[in-house]
């Protein structure tokens, strides 16, 4: 093996370079150097796998020619690649393209993502009950979701991907179905999703996974960053999951709100 960086995030060209080395400083801070021995792997042969999602992910363009098809196979940190791939898949007629489609329709209330040719042009579309729209012209919940659900079916065997705030902009009904797909994939793939989170749906998806037996308290590693005000210091704090899906502790007032909000209506 060779060290290799999958992709590299930033929008700025210049700082690859300075990128690739700050990732590998941070790579190699987590591996210990006895084991490495006991194994017999030298540390500049590990490669690594990462790809990162950022929170404000691009939508589709107006159009697309069959060029665009094979500019990238990675989604990429600002969620573009995703429309190359799937348009890469259409053309070749893999059965990614059926994939998200028919994952959308079963969870993003009948809604499936769909491409219409004209001539050498390409248009991505929304179809639900037998309507057909550009899908800029839906909500942007569902440009924002897109990316990562491919992500999910093309994520590679022991990889790790970061996701920043999955929800966003997506309707709370979604929230779960999301996680799920995203677990779904790190199980089949033997790999790993870093996520980020504001929503008390997705880790409540997470939680009812393992009450079911979908996952272990093992596969789920919840945390919650603690910020000191009076040291302005941050600490991560982990928050271990039984087997039935509760957990063995709860920050304070997180996820509170809802609660707050009925009681005071209710006097």
């Amino acid at each position: 093996m060779q060290l290799s960086y999958r992709e590299v995030y930033t929008k700025d060209d210049n700082k690859v370079e300075s990128d690739i080395d700050l990732l590998r400083e941070k790579l190699n801070g987590i591996l210990d150097d006895n084991s490495l021995v006991e194994l017999n792997v030298q540390r500049d042969m590990l490669s690594y796998d990462v790809t990162y999602i950022h929170s404000l992910r691009s939508g589709a363009k107006d159009v697309y020619r069959q060029v665009d098809a094979d500019i990238t196979d990675k989604v990429g940190s600002d969620g573009v690649g995703a429309y190359s791939i799937l348009l890469n898949s259409y053309i070749k007629k893999t059965r990614l393209f059926d994939d998200v489609a028919n994952w959308m329709e079963e969870n993003v209330d009948g809604q499936r993502v769909d491409i219409y040719r004209e001539l050498d042009n390409f248009y991505f579309k929304i179809y639900r009950a037998g309507n057909s729209v550009g899908i800029q012209e839906v909500g942007q919940g569902i440009s924002q979701m897109l990316p990562i659900i491919v992500q999910s079916f093309v994520q590679r065997p022991h990889s790790v991907t970061i996701v920043e705030e999955p929800e966003l902009h997506l309707h709370p009904s979604a929230h779960a179905a999301v996680m799920e797909r995203m677990a779904e994939s790190a199980k089949q793939t033997n790999s790993i999703f870093v996520i980020e989170t504001h929503s008390e749906n997705m880790v409540l998806a997470v939680r009812r996974m393992v009450s079911r037996g979908l996952l272990s308290p093992d596969d789920v590693s919840i945390a919650f960053i603690d910020l000191d005000d009076d040291s302005g210091e941050a600490s991560l704090k982990p928050i271990d999951v039984n087997s039935n899906g509760s957990l063995k502790w709860w920050p304070a007032g997180v996820f509170s709100e809802s609660y707050d909000l009925l009681n005071d209506i209710l006097g």
